[in-house]
């Protein structure tokens, strides 16, 4: 296999210097879905904007890959339109992101109190709408002594637009720090009307106050952003669940 991808690579950047001059030293990170391929380990990345990618290598071959769930993704781009993807790329690292369903309101008073799901304060970096998830980038303080919680919880049941709440609960965990973190939440459960552009409201306790997001859910650009290689180990994000 590793003579097999080698011999793959070796084509692939030989038509790339010829071709479309993409740059071997160059490292994009996007968040991306996860679609496995088989039972091998075999996967495929799917982009917010529909783009398909094909990991033609990859730094770290023992990665396990998990369906419906999102990822962010560090990686070179080898060629254009290889085997009916949009690109062949070469991974240079690869890390999970949380992936979760949304809580539904009429789920909300039955599992759990709203005291469970926490009032603490976050910081949103970034929230957005993108391949079926609204993914939030944001920031929190962290003592190191608990894992915190988070969840994107349904207000209104029915009609649009959709309510939610972004919920946090740092368990007491003493501030001492802050870090950054990302989430995904599922929302293929929700039900968009045909041939509109559906919007989604999300409120958020901020370090700064009560704050509102207005999210359009249709298929976004991706936010793919160009880095340096060295760049990949001064990532510091936090786990949360």
């Amino acid at each position: 296999m590793s003579i097999c991808a080698a011999m793959i690579m070796a084509a692939i950047v030989s038509c790339n210097k010829d071709d479309n001059g993409y740059s071997l030293g160059r490292v994009w990170r996007s968040v991306a879905t996860v679609d496995p391929l088989g039972k091998g380990g075999t996967y495929s990345l799917t982009l917010d904007d529909g783009t398909r990618l094909w990991p033609a290598g990859s730094d770290i071959p023992y990665y396990q890959p998990t369906a419906r769930h999102r990822a962010l993704a560090y990686y070179t781009i080898l060629s254009d339109t290889f085997h009916g993807y949009d690109h062949a790329i070469l991974v240079r690292g690869i890390r999970d992101i949380l992936t979760k369903p949304f809580v539904e309101s009429d789920l909300t008073g039955r599992n759990k109190s709203s005291d469970e799901f926490g009032s603490d304060p976050i910081s949103v970096i970034d929230m957005w709408y993108g391949d079926g998830y609204i993914n939030v980038h944001f920031g929190a303080n962290h003592g190191g002594t608990k894992r915190h919680l988070v969840n994107l919880v349904q207000v209104s049941q029915s009609g649009q637009p959709y309510v939610f709440e972004f919920r946090h609960n740092a368990f007491g965990d003493p501030g001492r720090y802050g870090r950054r973190s990302f989430v995904a939440f599922d929302m293929e459960k929700l039900k968009f009307a045909a041939g509109s552009d559906s919007t989604v409201t999300v409120r958020v306790k901020t370090f700064e106050g009560d704050k509102s997001y207005k999210i359009v859910c249709r298929r976004s650009v991706d936010k793919t952003i160009p880095y340096e290689e060295a760049s990949l180990a001064r990532e510091e994000l936090i786990d949360v669940e």
